[in-house]
């Protein structure tokens, strides 16, 4: 079980974490599933494009506080048992999507911080009440103060714009890398042409990406691997070898990659 849940995290882009956990959540303990729950939700980056699945996770699963908190660290458990009940919530939000997924913070700095990240929306702050017996975790890491709750079960809530319409084109662009798989043609381009460059072939480079989407179906796993196997089938390599060999554009783009990966 433990090399599953380690290929979640290493054979899966942040888009496909949740994906990943649905396609082996029959196969964990309880312990195993609530925590692998709890870290893919602080750090797939996104919830919001997934919350019918998690909703059936949540539902196949039983995920409660009740049952999730005891199988976390000390310091969430702390940080939960320290908030008055029922505990005051805020959510850094938009005014044209205000309750887009489940997260919540008892920090209201916090949450006005992430409503002003929005691009292309109103930044707003929802504020309400929520029971404890009715969330569904308490998280204290990455400085979030977080707490995850549907919106149905937070009571009084109210909604207020924090600021004008926003295009924020650099967040735009950090959602937008951040919702991406790895594995597209362009990283694929990036690797076949840089493949000399780094000692390998083309060829070998192109086995081994059809190998990477073997190992993870080896482990259980479906989406992502056959998702990565229609792609990879679908190009015309031979072309793209060829086109891969002469563009020293995309060289040049991974030199880049490389360069800022280093510093």
């Amino acid at each position: 079980m433990k090399a599953m849940v380690r290929a979640i995290w290493t054979g899966h882009d942040k888009p496909e974490r949740w994906e990943a956990l649905a396609d082996i959540e029959g196969r964990l303990t309880d312990r195993m599933f609530f925590q692998t729950f709890v870290s893919v939700w602080e750090n797939s980056e996104s919830n919001d494009a997934h919350l019918p699945l998690i909703d059936r996770l949540i539902s196949a699963r039983g995920v409660t506080a009740e049952r999730v908190m005891p199988v976390l660290g000390k310091r969430d458990r702390g940080f939960l048992d320290s908030l008055p009940d029922p505990i005051p919530v805020y959510r850094g939000t938009t005014m044209e999507n205000p309750y887009g997924d489940y997260s919540w913070s008892t920090d209201r700095a916090k949450a006005e911080w992430f409503a002003r990240r929005c691009y292309e929306a109103t930044p707003a702050l929802a504020t309400g009440m929520v029971r404890k017996a009715d969330i569904l975790f308490a998280y204290a890491g990455r400085g979030e103060s977080e707490i995850a709750a549907k919106p149905d079960v937070v009571s009084r809530k109210r909604l207020r714009t924090i600021g004008p319409w926003q295009r924020n084109a650099e967040y735009k662009f950090f959602a937008k890398v951040q919702g991406t798989a790895f594995l597209d043609r362009e990283m694929i381009m990036l690797q076949i042409a840089s493949a000399e460059k780094l000692g390998t072939t083309p060829e070998a480079t192109r086995e081994r990406l059809y190998r990477y989407a073997d190992d993870l179906e080896a482990l259980g796993f479906k989406t992502a691997p056959a998702r990565r196997r229609a792609m990879l089938d679908s190009i015309d390599w031979a072309s793209l070898i060829a086109i891969a060999k002469t563009n020293t554009k995309a060289l040049k783009e991974l030199e880049k990659l490389l360069a800022n990966a280093a510093e």
